[in-house]
């Protein structure tokens, strides 16, 4: 995957400006070949940095490529708990990675020395995609159902599934101060997909199993921020 990462990046200009489209690999198995949102901007030496997932059984990693004045460079491998799936990169140099299998993000700092894993974030039951909302806040949807969520146990009660999210941490951070959970929230059957509106503030997670959509207050100044504010019921098939 490092090679098809090389080649793709070879074929684009020097300009890179990537729309967050995504690469799904023929097994459909919540992993990603190539995640071009994980390309982090030129913020750090000039350097763009790529991150590609790959499915090492015996040790899973996300590589890191540089790409510099029309040059791409491998960096490193970042050794992580299992295998990474949907990644967010951030304009404060950090990549939060999820790790379905592990049920936690995983949190990456960029430095001009390279990439380095600087703490795990625990999150819902299967947290497959992972999105970044216009206030900066890393959402991850959780796609596990009743009995197997060991965070959100509320969430086992009603018998659905989660959202977590998460502040990123200021540019050149520590590692311990990287990002920090901000809360978790139950939304219905998974999977989920979401999109956010900035006036008003609003999160809007579909709920496939579920057929419907739920609908998150995100206004900071809300007496309701973070909690889920209607329900919408779509019909059978809806998705």
């Amino acid at each position: 995957s490092i090679l098809i990462a090389l080649l793709i990046l070879q074929s684009i200009s020097c300009s890179l400006t990537f729309t967050g489209s995504e690469k799904k690999n023929t097994n459909n198995n919540n992993q990603t070949i190539l995640g071009l949102a994980g390309l982090i901007p030129k913020t750090i030496s000039n350097s763009s940095y790529l991150f590609v997932p790959n499915l090492d059984t015996t040790m899973p990693y996300l590589s890191v490529i540089a790409h510099n004045s029309g040059a791409n460079t491998f960096i490193s491998n970042v050794v992580l708990d299992s295998n990474p799936g949907d990644s967010k990169a951030t304009t404060n140099d950090h990549i939060f990675a999820n790790l379905t299998n592990s049920n936690k993000v995983a949190v990456i700092n960029i430095a001009t020395s390279g990439a380095k894993l600087a703490k795990y974030i625990d999150t819902g039951s299967r947290p497959v995609h992972v999105y970044q909302d216009p206030d900066g806040k890393i959402w991850t949807m959780n796609d596990g159902n009743a009995g197997v969520d060991n965070v959100n146990y509320a969430c086992n009660t009603l018998g659905v599934s989660s959202v977590t999210v998460i502040q990123d941490g200021v540019k050149g951070a520590a590692d311990a101060d990287t990002a920090s959970l901000i809360k978790h929230l139950c939304v219905g059957k998974g999977h989920h997909k979401a999109i956010f509106t900035t006036s008003p503030k609003r999160a809007f997670v579909s709920n496939i199993t579920d057929n419907s959509i739920s609908i998150i207050d995100n206004e900071p100044t809300s007496s309701n921020y973070l909690t889920v504010i209607s329900t919408l019921n779509l019909g059978t098939g809806a998705g």
